[in-house]
């Protein structure tokens, strides 16, 4: 176990650039994770309610007017 953190210190902690680079990419690649979970779990708690879901039914019936004149 001591073998793995020290082949992980010594390739991503122990040089300071490298550190802020481990860093930056791992907060990108958290941040699209996060995104897209509350995202999906947003669209499963809200669904029938959003626009993405509801809009057909008010564009069909806008066409249904015009052709209705």
């Amino acid at each position: 176990m001591s073998s793995v953190f020290g082949t992980l210190y010594n390739t991503l902690i122990k040089r300071n650039t490298i550190f802020l680079g481990t860093v930056f990419a791992s907060a990108f690649a958290l941040e699209i994770v996060f995104d897209t979970t509350s995202n999906k779990i947003w669209d499963a708690v809200n669904r029938g309610r959003q626009w993405k879901d509801i809009k057909y039914r008010y564009l069909q019936k806008a066409e249904d007017e015009d052709d209705d004149e």
